[in-house]
């Protein structure tokens, strides 16, 4: 097994590592390189969504759009929606109040409505 595959297991840690193996480096740097193995899946996870978050802020928003068609929006939302008048999902997604999933909402409309765009 190698030694990534080890420092990745919960219930394995630096302290285990035979002494030949830790020897060349410090407690400190063995520290660090768990730290990054351990973390690597969570780190991942992240980076997708925040390239998902960046995708989302560019998809536009038709001018004149009519949040009122949306069905699944509260009436809170289309009223806050509707007076705000995001020109992209980033935008409507930083409204307060404005949920993800009516963020997912509104693009899973535009889309199936043909009315996505992508702002350049």
């Amino acid at each position: 097994m190698l030694i990534s595959q080890l420092l990745k297991r919960p219930d394995f840690h630096r302290e285990n590592l035979p002494k030949e193996i830790a020897s060349p480096a410090s407690a400190g740097l063995w520290d660090l390189i768990e730290t990054e193995f351990k973390y690597e899946g969570y780190a991942a996870r992240q980076a997708d969504q925040n390239r998902e978050m960046a995708r989302r802020d560019l998809q536009g928003i038709p001018n004149g759009f009519d949040f009122g068609k949306v069905i699944g929006l509260s009436s809170e939302t289309r009223q806050k929606l509707s007076a705000v008048r995001p020109t992209s999902l980033g935008q409507a997604a930083r409204v307060s109040g404005v949920t993800p999933a009516d963020v997912a909402i509104i693009s899973i409309w535009l889309i199936k409505n043909s009315l996505h765009l992508t702002i350049p």
